[in-house]
């Protein structure tokens, strides 16, 4: 397997930290890192380091399937060369895609090399995407085969229960990459245009790395800043912890994959108020097990807020509701049918 290295933070190293304890007598898994988020050479090093070394492991514990990760960026060539090259070992090849805005960055790139990458892609044996919505345009833009793609939503690990809650003060959480594309200065703006007796009565809690700074100085000085807390990146035993005791989960996205922190929340039973973009609304049906709001406005999710934060009764719902929704994405299924695929390919 092919990916970034496990102690590196986001989504797809959380998956992989799932998946490689899982090898068996039927499939043993080894994981080999492209690249670490420590320094911008960390980008690269580990790449080398694949590249230096496929010779020799074409040859010598050659693996029977390769397993790569890739997402958009520089990670989509860094990861077709890997692709190309073990493809020559006569190796079969499964590509996985993780890009949350492989959509809107692809039709920019200069025609010579979309037709470079879709060329690349191509060459896979099979691809593994997050929703239906991805299929489609995995299929359309970039001519990969739609009978050769399998949809593999992300899973979770849903908990044995969830604890009752003392919503005295309610906590309103936002977990992932602080910034624009996930909508954390809309959320703070929205936040600051409540009642100032919600604000006061309940908090809002923003973690993740990314624009952590900017967002801090900016939950000072807009509005009036009731009650946010802009902790940054945390631990996941801190995290843990927030999505137990939180009652409201925001992500407010203006594109995703299909995301994991939100999954997680609905695991935890919490009501989730998101975007319909990427693969997000094959998981949320409006009103029934979340809110849905158009990106970028901070007027719809403003009302969102208040009417979870108001309306006990249909945050119960929801958060009932939501939980019911992801258990068929539960860990084991999703290894089960990632062993099939294993073995298909």
């Amino acid at each position: 397997m092919l990916g970034p290295a496990l102690e590196v933070r986001g989504g797809v190293s959380s998956l992989e930290r799932m998946i490689v304890p899982t090898g068996n007598q039927e499939f043993s898994i080894e994981m080999l890192p492209t690249m670490h988020d420590n320094s911008y050479f960390g980008r690269f090093n580990h790449w080398l380091a694949r590249l230096a070394t496929w010779p020799i492991r074409s040859v010598f514990n050659r693996p029977d399937i390769v397993h790569i990760h890739f997402s958009h960026g520089l990670s989509t060539f860094r990861k077709l060369i890997l692709l190309r090259l073990w493809k020559l070992s006569g190796c079969r090849v499964i590509l996985h895609a993780h890009s949350s805005d492989y959509a809107e960055k692809f039709p920019r790139r200069p025609r010579p090399m979309r037709w470079l990458i879709s060329r690349f892609v191509c060459k896979a044996d099979l691809l593994i995407v997050l929703s239906e919505s991805w299929q489609e345009f995995y299929s359309s833009a970039l001519g990969y085969d739609s009978n050769r793609i399998r949809i593999m939503k992300t899973p979770v690990e849903i908990p044995e229960g969830v604890p009752s809650i003392d919503s005295d003060k309610p906590i309103v959480l936002f977990s992932g990459r602080v910034g624009e594309r996930k909508g954390t200065f809309s959320l703070i703006e929205a936040w600051n245009a409540l009642p100032k007796h919600l604000t006061m009565s309940a908090e809002l809690v923003i973690t993740g790395d990314g624009d952590v700074d900017r967002a801090r100085r900016f939950a000072r000085t807009s509005g009036h800043g009731s009650n946010i807390s802009v902790l940054g990146w945390v631990s996941d035993e801190t995290l843990s912890r927030y999505l137990m005791d939180c009652v409201i989960y925001v992500l407010p996205s203006k594109n995703e994959g299909m995301p994991m922190g939100l999954i997680e929340a609905m695991a935890h039973s919490k009501a989730v108020i998101s975007t319909p973009v990427g693969g997000i609304p094959e998981l949320i049906s409006h009103r029934h097990n979340g809110l849905l709001v158009n990106p970028g406005s901070v007027e719809e999710l403003r009302g969102a807020l208040e009417e979870l934060l108001v309306d006990e009764e249909l945050r119960a719902s929801i958060s009932a509701e939501a939980r019911r929704s992801v258990e068929p994405l539960d860990f084991v299924t999703y290894m089960n049918n990632m062993r099939s695929i294993w073995s298909e390919a």
